[in-house]
């Protein structure tokens, strides 16, 4: 398909890589609940939620939630590889296409979500209320306007998770150049990933770009790895390196996370990647993940209106420890982000593909 990407959908086949992107995005929302809903209120401090034991138990395989954006990143870099390095590398994408994509994906509801959080902030404002603003000045906003919130600083500010977006958006622009002029050779993603490696045991380089890059590559050296292997042996040769991860981690001979994350997360990856072609399974993960980019900018806008209703409606803070109101909480976020994915997102996607790339442009991740 001449200067074209196809609709960058998993399909069959990869299917089961949306399990992981649901799970790391329910992770984050399970994560940032008590900092976001529950810390605004002194009187809740040192209060645990009150969970039941059953939904303690299911929430369980999601405590991931501090390493769930490095997940995403090996994902995207495995992902990125699968779908647009073969194109890029022989010349079928232009840099244009390229970016339009990207940007009709990630941007208008960057956008969207930055204007909430302004509105909110008035709201608190206007109300006498206090919140997270602190670092909400006009510098900060026009960085956030052009996706650089957290290019070279680490300052939280406005829609507080996009940090992980914004240095991803530089990384793009890096995967095109390394596949677009070095081919795709499994050496650039490898040569890449040492210095990242090194700079990264430097603290003022962790959660930037340079971490991002590390994982990113190191999903996308997976791929070409992967692709190199015959398809007989993927899932033995994956499975096997996972058991070895697990046995390390459980005897103690291996502790660091982002070790972990790098040996463990990318033979997953791959086993995921092969499951059967299960078509109902199939359809059902599709749709929830889907739901991943719209849940993780959407649960921080979602957070602050919700203690700005508790606040201004003299409501009882101690009703957010309750099973009942938290997994209200999730269900509101995942409803928000369905609706906004199908009535934000896809629209705009293909507004914008259409107006600056031929018609044919398909919504993708």
């Amino acid at each position: 398909m001449p200067d074209g990407i196809k609709a960058a959908t998993f399909g069959p086949r990869l299917w089961g890589l949306e399990i992981l992107r649901f799970s790391s995005a329910l992770a984050i929302l399970v994560l940032h609940y008590p900092g976001l809903c529950l810390s605004p209120f002194p009187e809740l401090e040192g209060r645990p939620l009150v969970m039941a034991p059953w939904l303690g138990d299911l929430l369980q395989p999601f405590r991931f939630g501090p390493w769930a954006v490095q997940v995403f990143w090996i994902l995207s870099g495995y992902i990125f590889y699968h779908q647009y390095a073969r194109r890029v590398g022989q010349g079928e994408v232009s840099w244009r296409t390229f970016f339009v994509h990207r940007f009709s994906r990630l941007y208008p509801l960057h956008l969207v979500t930055l204007l909430s959080v302004v509105l909110l902030q008035f709201l608190y404002a206007a109300g006498g209320l206090a919140g997270p603003f602190e670092n909400n000045h006009p510098k900060n906003f026009l960085l956030h306007l052009g996706f650089a919130s957290n290019w070279w600083e680490f300052e939280r500010s406005f829609n507080h998770p996009v940090w992980s977006v914004s240095v991803e958006v530089l990384v793009y622009g890096l995967f095109y150049l390394v596949v677009r002029h070095f081919s795709r050779s499994a050496w650039p993603p490898i040569l890449l990933l040492v210095p990242c490696l090194w700079l990264n045991q430097h603290k003022s380089w962790e959660g930037g770009v340079v971490e991002c890059a590390l994982f990113f590559f190191a999903g996308g050296l997976t791929w070409e790895v992967q692709a190199k292997v015959p398809s007989r042996l993927r899932l033995a040769l994956a499975s096997s390196l996972l058991l070895a991860v697990l046995v390390c981690w459980l005897a103690g001979w291996m502790h660091a996370p982002k070790t972990l994350l790098l040996l463990g997360v990318t033979p997953a990856i791959v086993m995921l990647a092969h499951l059967p072609d299960w078509p109902q399974p199939a359809k059902i993960w599709n749709q929830l993940g889907h739901l991943t980019y719209s849940s993780y900018l959407w649960h921080f806008p979602f957070c602050l209106l919700v203690v700005y209703l508790v606040r201004k409606l003299g409501l009882d803070p101690g009703t957010l420890l309750l099973s009942e109101t938290f997994i209200l909480f999730l269900g509101s976020v995942l409803l928000l982000s369905w609706f906004s994915y199908r009535w934000l997102e896809e629209p705009s996607q293909r507004w914008i593909r259409s107006r600056y790339l031929d018609p044919m442009g398909a919504v993708s991740r």
